[in-house]
């Protein structure tokens, strides 16, 4: 039987990769290929739960993009609503983006090194989620 999400967006959380969103190509048994994907690597807002997460999308949060990714071990395959669809694409770290979490910058003062949520190098802008110091 074939998945009857193929061709959708979905939210697919494995066992040991993580929690990924795309359009599912194909699917068989606990393997997936999705294209067009993102890796969600952290959020707030939206739910505790993954079908939350993927039925509300997120308020903050870290994504990066995967144009194509094979995964193994997939434990759950949730559809993506449109809602949460648009939330999504303002907390994608790519290296592309000159706007890079603009949610996420804070304005401090220092002049150590920093990296996160709070004090940054230089004039104390940060992104991401590690910790800063200055």
């Amino acid at each position: 039987m074939e998945n009857p999400l193929i061709g959708r967006r979905v939210l697919i959380r494995t066992y040991s990769a993580g929690v990924h969103i795309g359009t599912l190509v194909s699917a068989e048994g606990m393997e997936a290929h999705l294209r067009d994907g993102l890796r969600l690597w952290q959020w707030k807002g939206g739910g505790l739960f993954l079908s939350a997460v993927a039925e509300n999308g997120i308020k903050n949060g870290r994504l990066n993009r995967t144009s194509e990714v094979f995964l193994t071990n997939c434990i759950e395959f949730i559809p993506i609503s449109d809602k949460a669809e648009a939330s999504f694409g303002r907390f994608i770290a790519d290296s592309s983006r000159t706007d890079l979490l603009s949610s996420h910058h804070n304005s401090g003062s220092g002049d150590g090194d920093g990296y996160g949520d709070g004090d940054g190098s230089g004039d104390g802008d940060g992104y991401g989620d590690g910790y800063g110091s200055g």
